[in-house]
């Protein structure tokens, strides 16, 4: 009784024991929501694409980014986002230029929408993004043929073996088409510097992606200057600058990745590989510049060849690009080169294996197969493709009695060398190398 009448005396002490209880109780926690390294992205011709990186408060949220084009949408095609399925947090968006083609010199916005799937009761959340098409530095005098670029001046740098590369945006205010060309001519070092045009037919609304490669093989560390000409067919010709680091030449920074180098594996009709990488700088560096380059463009950072943004965690994203379909079975290395704003270099090697093949030896696609019967069904088969840069023969045989290879041995390597049948005796799964 004094107990109970010594409790019902004390209203503070029952009112912080069932608080205790709501503190410890199980999945009472509050709901998580969204962060946004930035909710609102500008881009031009200049500035083509940005990463963003999305956090959460509390538990890991699942998600999925979808676009959404307001006011004028121009082609509906202009912005992309990587990766574009389902993601969970933390996680690195790259939102960039897309397809420009058709579109008019104006201002153009969009919406980036991270639509959440779980946990329940998370809110959505949006990225504003603009786009002032026409925009840039650099010019190339008047008349109605006149072309502009979105920069007169490049900061390229590399270090061999890996090559350096910069992008330039040409467009014109031309109404009818014009054919433009580029040159390149450098003070020292010799033939470094190669320039090469996406499109060398423009009209207005039209641009042209300027590639500029550098080649440092060969020369010693230190800063080289080039210079690109582009000439149009009508107007004026422009100049564009291009500063050439080798090596560490001058750069104070200190620029690091998470992962380095980074190992992809992608396997015909599977899904496309990559790998989120965070960036970081001694110095203090805040920017960077990425390009990536590979044989037949296989290689994106944030789902295209160049992209510039803020160095922080999640703000890479490596990945091979839908080129990787046209490639043969077998290994493949490609380079991402990065710069920030304070010189820093650093050059990040992508290996890429397609179909866990070897160029040195066989190639097999598929690499696994799957059967499904029905208990004392009839067999199943399948068929392999086998290559061979080398030629050759070759023999397979199977490690468990329910599968077998109808190839002979000694059998010439073609591209269909025959069929693989499977049989199962009684109910299960079963899965053996072949």
């Amino acid at each position: 009784m004094d107990a109970a009448k010594k409790t019902h005396q004390n209203p503070r002490l029952l009112l912080l024991i069932a608080l205790a209880f709501v503190l410890a109780a199980p999945g009472w926690s509050q709901t998580p929501a969204f962060t946004l390294s930035q909710n609102t992205v500008t881009l031009n011709q200049s500035i083509t694409g940005t990463n963003v990186s999305v956090g959460s408060t509390g538990d890991p949220i699942t998600f999925t980014p979808s676009i959404t084009y307001t006011g004028n949408p121009g082609n509906g095609a202009w912005l992309s986002v990587q990766p574009t399925g389902a993601q969970s947090t933390p996680a690195g968006l790259g939102i960039q230029l897309n397809n420009l083609s058709g579109l008019a010199i104006a201002t153009y916005t969009a919406t980036v929408t991270l639509t959440p799937s779980a946990p329940s009761g998370v809110a959505l959340t949006t990225i504003s993004v603009s786009f002032t098409n026409g925009s840039g530095g650099g010019g190339g005098g008047g008349g109605s043929g006149t072309i502009s670029a979105s920069a007169t001046s490049v900061n390229v740098g590399a270090t061999a073996p890996n090559l350096g590369f910069g992008n330039v945006l040409i467009s014109t205010s031309s109404a009818s088409f014009i054919t433009i060309s580029a040159t390149a001519s450098t003070s020292s070092g010799g033939s470094w510097l190669t320039p090469s045009l996406s499109n060398t037919n423009l009209s207005s609304g039209s641009t042209s992606n300027l590639n500029i490669q550098a080649n440092p093989n060969g020369l010693a560390n230190g800063t080289y200057i080039g210079t690109v000409t582009v000439t149009p067919s009508t107007g004026a010709a422009i100049n564009i600058n291009v500063n050439f680091t080798v090596g560490g030449g001058g750069g104070t920074g200190n620029l690091t990745a998470s992962v380095n180098p980074v190992n992809l594996a992608y396997f015909t009709s599977g899904v496309f590989p990559s790998q989120i990488e965070s960036l970081s700088s001694s110095t203090g560096a805040t920017t960077y510049f990425a390009t990536a380059s590979s044989t037949q463009g296989w290689l994106l950072v944030n789902g295209q060849s160049s992209v510039q943004g803020n160095i922080g965690t999640n703000v890479l994203n490596i990945s091979a690009g839908s080129a990787v379909t046209s490639l043969a079975s077998g290994a493949y290395t490609g380079n991402v080169h990065v710069t920030d704003s304070n010189g820093g270099i650093l050059d990040i090697t992508v290996n890429l294996s397609v179909n866990g093949g070897s160029t040195a030896g066989l190639s097999i696609s598929p690499s696994s197969l799957s059967f499904t019967a029905p208990v004392s069904g009839s067999n199943q088969f399948s068929n392999l493709s086998v290559v061979s840069n080398s030629g050759g023969t070759f023999t397979a045989n199977s490690n468990a009695s329910w599968l077998a290879a109808t190839v002979t041995t000694g059998s010439p390597i073609a591209s269909n060398t025959g069929n693989c049948p499977g049989h199962r005796d009684s109910g299960g799964s079963f899965e053996r190398n072949l």
